[in-house]
């Protein structure tokens, strides 16, 4: 059931008999009140429209941040009351906590000070719940599902000083949310599942994986990020082609392609994310190229470096794509 209400916008149904902003800007009445004489009703149902729905507006922000109902029953010392308690919530009290839920400090509880326009901010790094806390009707939610792992890149086998083989492809970032608003009860909970990030691409071997959805509870899934594919290795007198970039979670942004082997195979960048940076593709190299390395929170693995040359060389592999996080404010 909603909290209770009772201050009420007033004229604000369709077709309503109110003058429009521009004609109320330009009424001699905005600055020197009405006159003597008969008042035109839809300058007067514009002016108690304009100051209903701040009260309105202003009641539902005492309801929606202190839990208690605002009452029109002709006092004012309930109202100030309920005012002054959210008012607290958002210019910074001593009570205000930050929670963080991760694989080695659970619901560790700091001090925030004067962090504005929140009570409480959870942030989880792996999978945990979060419990409304009391007189709470309204949570704000960030997050973002893990980056997909980094392509390796491949080998030139010694063929050719002009043969090369590509860079593998970066990964892609994972989906994400920016303080999303949901609706919630008191003491509701909301089981959080961290997507794990995208394990990068091993030269000769497996490919690169995929990052871990993000599991919100009912409230949101957001889909991790795709993995980089692995560079093709050179054949006789044939360069090998750089991999494809990893494609970004729902639409997100994807990793970066690898370079070709014409004296290049570098890894792809991956793709980052709003909540970290991506993994840098690894250079190609005649003897041993750097391996891809590893993304932040959301974002995707660099590709591996491929190798040139005419000596056998050595390839390198993907780096790891970024974890999901969860942020919950309120």
């Amino acid at each position: 059931m909603a909290i209770e209400n009772d201050f009420l916008a007033f004229a604000v149904g369709a077709g309503a008999n109110v003058l429009t902003q521009a004609q109320y800007a330009a009424l001699a009445a905005v600055s020197q009140g009405f006159q003597s004489g008969t008042a035109q009703s839809a300058a007067c149902n514009k002016a108690w429209r304009q100051s209903s729905i701040m009260s309105a507006v202003l009641a539902q922000f005492i309801v929606a941040r202190t839990g208690q109902p605002a009452i029109d029953d002709g006092t004012t010392a309930t109202l100030l009351a309920n005012l002054l308690a959210s008012a607290a919530a958002v210019n910074g009290d001593a009570t205000k906590t930050f929670a963080v839920a991760s694989a080695t400090a659970s619901n560790q509880a700091v001090n925030l000070g004067q962090l504005a326009n929140l009570k409480t901010v959870a942030a989880f790094a792996s999978n945990g719940t979060f419990t409304v806390p009391a007189n709470v009707t309204g949570i704000w939610v960030s997050g973002v599902a893990a980056g997909g792992g980094g392509g390796a890149g491949a080998s030139t086998g010694g063929l050719s000083t002009l043969v090369g083989g590509g860079g593998g492809g970066g990964g892609g970032s994972g989906q994400f949310l920016m303080r999303a608003f949901f609706a919630v009860t008191p003491g509701q909970q909301i089981v959080i599942s961290v997507g794990a990030g995208g394990i990068g691409g091993v030269v000769g071997g497996a490919g690169a994986t995929a990052g871990g959805n993000t599991v919100i509870g009912t409230l949101a899934t957001l889909t991790g990020g795709g993995p980089g594919s692995a560079g093709s290795a050179a054949t006789v007198n044939a360069i090998g082609g750089g991999g494809n970039g990893g494609l970004g979670g729902s639409g997100n942004p994807g990793g970066q392609a690898g370079s070709d082997g014409n004296y290049m195979g570098k890894g792809g960048f991956g793709a980052s994310s709003p909540f970290g940076g991506a993994g840098a593709g690894g250079k190609a190299a005649q003897g041993s190229a750097q391996a891809g390395t590893g993304a932040a929170f959301g974002a995707g693995g660099g590709g591996g470096g491929g190798c040139y040359g005419s000596s056998a060389g050595t390839a390198a592999g993907g780096g790891s794509g970024g974890q999901g996080l969860v942020i919950i404010e309120c």
